[in-house]
């Protein structure tokens, strides 16, 4: 039975719309880009020839993982739709938990084409077995095979802490620099064993000085370094 209101004015019965179900609006399909955020997970990638599944930068589940062992970095995704790709972007998108070589992203970003712009049409574009130099138009293409394996399970080593088992501090990348340099000097060569512990009394504002000792062979290296606050 069809349902229906009533005109105040005529009295008479005005038959409602009923708006028909319509179909799902299928998902867009996105690509990965090869921006900021990715590069800067890209630096944690394993250089060791030994370590080959480790030599790369690992998509799953809208993540990029890298580790070399020491440090590991993760981060989103970031992606562009692909009804916005340029002109000669045919790959098919990425599949999920692929293991891409780093050497391969590197070889795109450097064939990239040069522009100021940091925008994600200014970063290749990441698509199975190739990846997409581009700004706004087409460069170049870097083909790859991804890395056959298993990719370590990197949540198991993420931390379930708390906030009320942690006192948190922030340290821009500056200082965090001047602190490598210091532990560069301490141990010199590539494989510098000089550590930094950071200390932080959990009692007091976050903005409070941070203790640090730099520890080395060569001896302990002591220091404050001011935290910077969050933005």
């Amino acid at each position: 039975m069809s349902k229906s209101t009533v005109n105040e004015e005529t009295k008479t019965a005005i038959p409602l719309k009923v708006k028909m179900p319509t179909e799902e609006t299928p998902a867009p399909v996105m690509y990965p880009v090869y921006g900021p955020r990715a590069r800067a997970v890209a630096v944690a990638a394993s250089t060791d020839e030994t370590r080959f599944i480790l030599q790369s930068v690992y998509f799953s589940e809208s993540r990029m993982v890298a580790t070399n062992g020491r440090i590991l970095l993760y981060a989103d995704v970031d992606t562009v739709e692909g009804g916005e790709l340029p002109e000669g972007v045919t790959g098919e998108p990425l599949e999920d938990d692929t293991i891409i070589p780093t050497e391969a992203l590197s070889s795109a970003w450097k064939g990239r084409k040069v522009s100021k712009s940091i925008a994600i049409l200014g970063n290749p574009i990441i698509s199975k077995n190739e990846i997409v130099s581009t700004d706004r138009s087409v460069s170049s293409k870097t083909e790859y095979k991804p890395i056959d394996g298993t990719y370590p399970n990197y949540k198991q080593v993420i931390p379930d802490i708390s906030k009320e088992d942690t006192a948190q501090f922030t340290l821009s990348g500056i200082m965090l620099e001047d602190i490598a340099k210091a532990c560069k000097a301490l141990e010199p060569g590539k494989n510098s064993g000089a550590m930094v512990d950071f200390t932080i009394d959990k009692t007091v504002p976050s903005l409070t000085p941070l203790k640090i000792i730099i520890r080395s062979k060569a001896g302990d290296v002591y220091g404050v370094v001011m935290p910077c606050r969050k933005y």
